[in-house]
């Protein structure tokens, strides 16, 4: 494979990343398709949240609380609808 073709799945896998970190729903599919690939729920999170960095320039949560704050929220929200 060339390194133009190379580049070209580098950017898709990057607009596919993006695209899960848009909708809370896609990125707890990815966070929990990461899952396994770390000793703990904790060091998921800061993995996506600095690989979005890298790529955005900013977090999508500025910690791991303000993350699971979010995840409460929706569990409750979806527990009453």
């Amino acid at each position: 494979m060339s390194d133009y073709q190379e580049q070209i799945q580098e950017l898709r896998a990057e607009i596919e990343f993006l695209k899960k970190c848009a909708k809370f729903t896609s990125l707890m599919a990815l966070y929990f398709e990461e899952l396994n690939k770390f000793r703990t729920n904790h060091e998921c999170f800061e993995a996506i949240n600095n690989r979005y960095f890298d790529l955005v320039g900013e977090y999508l949560y500025s910690d791991y609380e303000s993350f699971m704050r979010t995840v409460r929220y929706h569990r409750k929200k979806n527990r009453t609808t």
